[in-house]
């Protein structure tokens, strides 16, 4: 019985469909053999008879599987006939999907069904029912644009002022999706095309909002608010007061602000933010958009909420075009300042635009103009590690020893950021003073020093720079690269002659510093070249006892080797470094203290084990160090007076919780003066600055902030206070710098927390002050004009066939312009061809390769190609017949062409199937005889 000569006869509907489509839908009888799944595929087949005979037995196992009724799916698919039968049997035309209250007739309308819609309301289906989100079907057929629907609806009683959950009315939801026939019958209707929806957004705002010129022109022909002000609409979602003028610059619809300007709309109209249309155009690089608006007498120096003028906002984005066609208005100041005194050249001279730059300083941009903290341009090109823009402007006239607010020039920056050796050749070329000091004394080599930047360390030393010059603690360079480890800084200040032995205030050397912060190397290479090992800091400690309190085994072995003396205790506790050890329950270190040649084993020992007794509640580090020294025999304990607080110290704590209970209070000003007094009677205590700081940071005085925090440390080091004090201050060192906008500073102080004591807390900041860097740096990379380049690239490269480098071009655009959606489109569409590509290679290099033909199924099922996917699925299931993806690809793509013309397009695929092998070869699978013998047997079926 050959199939191709089968002809399936519809006994019951009286007409027959031809045998090739039937074997083309019975590929869903191999899918879904049960009978549960039977009315799926009877509804493609549009066989009412077949539906018929297992309706009643297995109706309730469908419903509870689609939660839709068969009526339903019968309306979604155009079977008429049977959606009669199915009212004749009962079924309730106004039943309701539980999750989203969709009614047969909204079935009907989602696929156009105008005759089965026109049936379903002449049989008494509700037309003003509502579901999901307030929609009714009048809403429903508006948005989808079935103009023939709408005109039923509307002739059956369907109330034309109904309203979505979002105040949506049918003629807003045809304005919104361009239906513009619809529009018009509901115009004609008498509607009102200024009601507005949620936020105040009319039609005409959406009709703009997505670029349908057409909906635009008749709405303002019929009286739609010109100037109507909305909210929370646009790209950015936020701003206030926004007419559609706003709205079609923000989204540069260049026809549509034609119409607009043409109708009368104000053109200096401001947002909720004070943001005119031509902000807006200079902001996103809009050259026509800002022409015709200039044309239309735009305020050029108009100043938005941050008084920030649109020549401000084009020269941050580097909009180049823009930035010339402004500068030839008359009447634009070119020096305009925002709400910081920041002018269009600070703007792209910190962003590192050089052609703006140029364009700017040539129509008379002043180059030493001074913004908020007294930054020239010049220092902030510097500080963003801008070297084309820094050349360019010491070139051209910018002061090079212009001071800041706290007196940094740029030589300053320069070595502080470290990034251009070339630039500090320039400034010394143009006789930069290499000696300067910012206000805590502090010259450019402490800087450079500090940072280990050692070729601008060379540089500086080679040029004058004094290294033997001390900041307002007298801290040398030698210092700072000691106290950071910076190795290389280190060895080129000694090979200059800096003094090895050189004392701060508080007698720290530079051995010192390094010891207490664990730098080995250093701490080798400066004994080696002469340290003092035994130098003594203002309360008799030395390096050793560093090295002690801190757990440092290697620095103390080192120490000791060069003849620390374990001897000597400091003149606040009398502890030696040994007492010290035990303290903190450094029990290597302790081991390496007691076998040193010089110890007093009959009492220091035992003096650091009370010591470190007395001190530590927890017993069980000295456990540990009495089982070590078992052998020794303890004299006995004598008890000591527990020490008074001193005067002094008493009276700051009182101030204190004076203070913090003001704090509390929110009284700022008395929790001041309190930590004040504190800090007049205690200068040593690191709390008190830590606690002024904390009310300068809610005060939003965050320079001052840093100031408190600054001497804190320093007091805290000098104190040798708790290191998790010092972790404190620094975190909140680095918030300030992070509500300043100065990321990279806050970046360095949450790193130098987290050398002090590690804590969840500052691990987090870090990651997020990371991840803002991040996006700053693809803020500074945006560039419209550039990004438009490479979509054009990328376009001729993908017509071409050249898939992997149009996908390069679309991703470089997307950096410049990450807000496109058309990017982001294009770029599908490359990993789409790519996609492709690679399974034709996958299944080339292995023809029995079955992830590489239903790979190539779906890819082709997106882009629409049904036909192809078909034959990719019949491949797949030529190498195994029972793999389900496979089956269920196949299945979806026969749904997709059961809703499109029937047997004209089964026919293209029929022609090409029964010509080839492997299809016969799916056709002769046991499973599709069956069913082609059982709709023999059931009458279905009559075999010519």
């Amino acid at each position: 019985m050959p199939i191709d000569g089968a002809l399936v006869n519809r006994q019951r509907c009286g007409n027959h469909i031809s045998a090739r489509s039937a074997i083309l839908y019975l590929f869903f009888c191999c899918i879904t053999p049960d009978k549960t799944k039977m009315f799926s595929i009877g509804k493609s087949l549009n066989l009412d008879g077949l539906i018929a005979l297992y309706l009643n037995e297995n109706y309730t196992e469908v419903k509870k599987e689609q939660s839709a009724t068969p009526l339903h799916l019968a309306a979604l698919n155009g079977h008429l006939g049977l959606v009669k039968t199915l009212l004749i049997q009962g079924f309730d035309i106004n039943s309701k999907i539980k999750h989203n209250g969709f009614t047969p007739l909204d079935f009907a309308i989602a696929k156009n069904r105008l005759e089965i819609v026109n049936f379903l309301i002449a049989h008494g289906a509700d037309v003003n029912h509502k579901i999901i989100n307030g929609f009714t079907p009048l809403s429903f057929a508006s948005q989808q644009g079935y103009l023939d629907i709408v005109n039923t609806l509307i002739a059956n009683g369907a109330d034309l002022s109904t309203k979505t959950d979002n105040l949506n009315t049918p003629l807003y939801l045809a304005a919104e999706n361009g239906h513009l026939d619809i529009l018009n019958v509901f115009i004609e209707k008498g509607l009102d095309v200024n009601n507005v929806s949620n936020g105040r957004v009319t039609p005409l705002h959406t009709a703009v909002q997505n670029g349908n010129l057409q909906v635009v022109k008749a709405l303002i022909s019929h009286g739609s608010n010109i100037d109507a002000r909305a909210s929370g609409i646009g790209t950015t979602g936020v701003d206030t007061n926004i007419t559609p003028l706003n709205l079609a610059v923000q989204t540069g619809k260049l026809d549509i602000v034609k119409a607009l300007l043409e109708a009368g709309a104000k053109v200096n109209f401001k947002t909720g933010d004070k943001v005119t249309p031509l902000h807006l155009a200079c902001q996103n690089g809009f050259l026509e958009l800002v022409d015709i608006l200039l044309k239309a007498k735009s305020s050029i120096n108009a100043k938005d909420y941050e008084n920030a003028t649109p020549l401000h906002l084009a020269a941050e984005r580097n909009h180049f075009a823009v930035v010339e066609r402004l500068l030839h208005v008359k009447g634009i100041d070119v020096n305009a300042k925002d709400h910081n005194n920041t002018t269009a050249l600070h703007m792209s001279s910190q962003n590192g635009h050089l052609k703006v730059v140029k364009l700017l300083i040539e129509k008379k941009a002043k180059v030493n103009a001074k913004k908020i903290e007294g930054f020239t341009p010049l220092h902030l090109a510097i500080q963003q590690s801008r070297v084309k823009v820094s050349d360019f402007l010491i070139k051209n006239g910018a002061n090079i020893n212009a001071v800041d607010d706290k007196n940094w020039t740029p030589l300053h920056n320069t070595a502080y950021n470290g990034f251009s050796l070339k630039i500090a050749q320039s400034l010394i070329e143009k006789g930069v003073n290499v000696n300067a000091k910012v206000d805590d004394g502090r010259r450019a080599l402490h800087l450079a020093a500090e940072h280990n930047h050692w070729e601008i360390t060379n540089f500086l030393i080679e040029n004058g720079a004094d290294v033997h010059a001390v900041d307002y603690r007298r801290w040398t360079p030698l210092h700072f690269a000691a106290y950071d480890g910076n190795l290389e800084v280190a060895k080129s200040l000694l090979a200059k002659g800096a003094y090895i032995d050189a004392k701060t205030f508080k007698s720290n050397t530079p051995l010192h510093f390094a010891v207490d912060h664990g730098h080995l190397e250093v701490v080798e290479l400066l004994l080696k070249k002469g340290a003092d090992v035994n130098a003594l800091d203002h309360t008799n400690w030395t390096p050793l006892h560093f090295a002690a309190e801190r757990g440092f085994d290697q620095i103390t072995t080192v120490l000791l080797k060069h003849g620390a003396d374990v001897t000597v205790k400091d003149t606040q506790s009398q502890c030696t470094a040994l007492n010290l050890a035990a303290h903190y329950g450094h029990f290597k270190v302790v081991k390496t203290l007691k076998n040193a040649k010089n110890i007093q084993s009959d009492g220091n020992l035992f003096h650091g084990l009370e010591f470190a007794q007395n001190c530590l509640p927890s017993k069980s580090t000295m456990v540990r160090i009495q089982k070590a020294e078992a052998t020794i025999s303890k004299p006995e304990a004598k008890e000591e007076p527990e020490p008074e607080l001193p005067e002094n110290k008493r009276l700051a704590m009182e101030e204190k919780e004076q203070g913090n209970a003001f704090y509390k209070k929110k009284e700022f000003d008395n929790a001041i003066a309190r930590y004040r007094k504190a800090i007049e009677h205690d200068p040593t205590d690191i709390t008190f600055y830590n606690n002024l700081a904390a009310v300068h940071f809610e005060q939003k005085e965050f320079e001052k902030c840093v100031k408190e925090c600054e001497k804190g440390i320093e007091v805290g080091r000098e104190n040798r206070a708790d290191f998790k004090l010092i972790a404190k201050s620094f975190i909140r060192i680095g918030n300030a710098y992070k509500r300043m906008k100065k990321y990279e500073s806050a970046k360095t102080c949450y790193e130098k927390s987290l050398t002090e004591h590690r804590t969840p807390e500052a691990e987090s900041l870090l990651s997020d002050v990371e991840n803002v860097i991040k996006e700053e740096e693809i803020k500074a990379y945006f560039d419209m004009e550039l990004a438009e380049k490479e979509k054009e690239k990328g376009n001729e490269l993908f017509k071409k066939g050249d898939f992997a480098a149009a996908l390069r071009h679309y991703c470089e655009a997307i950096k410049r312009n990450p807000d496109d959606a058309k990017l982001y489109s294009n770029r599908a569409a490359c990993y789409t061809k790519l996609g492709l590509e690679d399974c034709d290679k996958c299944v080339e290099l292995d023809p029995k390769f079955l992830k590489g033909f239903i790979r190539k199924g779906h890819i082709l099922q997106g882009m629409q190609q049904q036909e192809k996917a078909i034959f990719a699925f019949l491949k797949a299931l030529e190498i195994d017949p029972n793999n389900a993806e496979a089956l269920h690809g196949l299945r979806a793509c026969f749904i997709e062409n059961s809703n499109l013309e029937g047997d004209q397009n089964s026919e293209k695929i029929w022609q090409r199937a029964k010509h080839d092998p492997e299809v016969q070869a799916i056709l002769k699978l046991p499973a599709m005889r069956r069913i082609l013998e059982q709709m023999q047997n059931d009458g279905l079926c009559q075999i010519s």
